[in-house]
């Protein structure tokens, strides 16, 4: 989820809920789950209930198991020097063919279609 930033004052705002229609009509190639005070087991464990269900099959990122559970807490969810590590993580993510030598052991599971 993409926190918005406030116009207002340049900080970020609290994170909007999209509903699952939000979430089709966009047709994600890649899926990326990190939620704050997760650690990436309970991220994976989650995200495992998720794909059970019969409506995530038709996610283009489902079809072809381009889902990522993360590590939010460690690498994603406030600012630090793991930043670059994040950056890294996520270049790794989206371009594995070119990049995965910058993937953070540790730091990601990737998930199956159920």
């Amino acid at each position: 989820m993409i926190q918005p930033l406030s116009s207002s004052s340049l900080r970020i705002s609290s994170a909007v809920a999209q509903s699952f229609a939000a979430l089709a009509a966009s047709a994600p190639e890649v899926l990326c789950a990190m939620p704050c005070g997760f650690t990436l087991e309970q991220t994976y464990d989650e995200m495992t209930v998720l794909l059970a269900k019969p409506l995530w099959r038709d996610l283009p990122a489902v079809r072809s198991s381009r889902i990522f559970a993360l590590d939010g807490s460690a690498y994603f969810n406030r600012p630090g020097p793991r930043l670059a590590e994040s950056a890294e993580i996520l270049a790794a993510i989206l371009h594995p063919e070119t990049l995965s030598d910058l993937m953070v052991p540790g730091a990601v599971r990737q998930l199956a279609a159920a």
